[in-house]
């Protein structure tokens, strides 16, 4: 539960300092400034988030990138952006785009995030993009991620129960369990914290197989 909580705070702190940070574009290169600049006003114009645009930017120059690469950066940034609020659609929380564009910039499909508010009208999407975005970055193939995650959905499952079932993957991976294994093992509804059998398992352990009986 505290992980959720930081979670939303800081999309929620993220997706608030917009106006305030402008002051930092200046430091970035003349060129890149201006790049920058449009675009979080054309953000701003559109209702989406522009922080995260900003973020970009003063994370390459951080890292002295070149210029024609932050600029690249950060153009690809608005246009998950522009892609996560259409995929939402009206009415959507700035950090529900901020997590939709990180769940698509991981290589979730946008169709999935119109599919997930369609699953769960009522209720903010925040914590499920951030779990499919996380689940896509420890490995699970996105169609598998996005799977696992559109079947909670579709069981109304509270955002404590979308972080269990993170929780319980990443750890099935950390235990040696392939990333599209154990969000499919989990998905069919192994029990929270149950061992789910791996490649190295040696015959007679005791542990099973997912599926039907073991041989005599």
């Amino acid at each position: 539960m505290k992980r959720i909580g930081l979670i939303v705070l800081a999309l929620a702190l993220v997706a608030g300092r917009v106006d305030a940070q402008d002051s930092r574009l200046s430091r970035l290169d003349r060129r890149v400034q201006g790049e920058v600049a449009g675009l979080a006003d054309s953000a701003r114009k559109m209702g989406i988030p522009s922080e995260p645009v900003v973020d970009k930017a003063l994370e390459g120059a951080a890292k002295r990138a070149p210029n024609d690469r932050i600029i690249n950066v950060v153009r690809s940034r608005f246009r998950e952006l522009v892609a996560a609020r259409g995929a939402l659609g009206s009415g959507a929380l700035d950090a529900e785009i901020i997590a939709a564009a990180d769940a698509l910039h991981a290589g979730a499909k946008a169709q999935v995030i119109t599919d997930l508010r369609t699953r769960r009208p009522n209720a903010a999407l925040t914590i499920p993009l951030a779990v499919l975005a996380d689940l896509i970055a420890r490995g699970v193939p996105a169609d598998t991620a996005s799977s696992a995650v559109l079947a909670l959905a579709t069981q109304s499952a509270t955002d404590a129960q979308f972080a269990e079932l993170r929780d319980d993957i990443e750890s099935d991976i950390a235990k040696g369990a392939p990333p599209a294994i154990a969000a499919s093992v989990r998905t069919r509804g192994v029990p929270p914290g149950s061992r789910i059998p791996i490649a190295t398992d040696a015959p007679g352990r005791g542990v099973g197989v997912t599926s039907g009986s073991p041989k005599p």
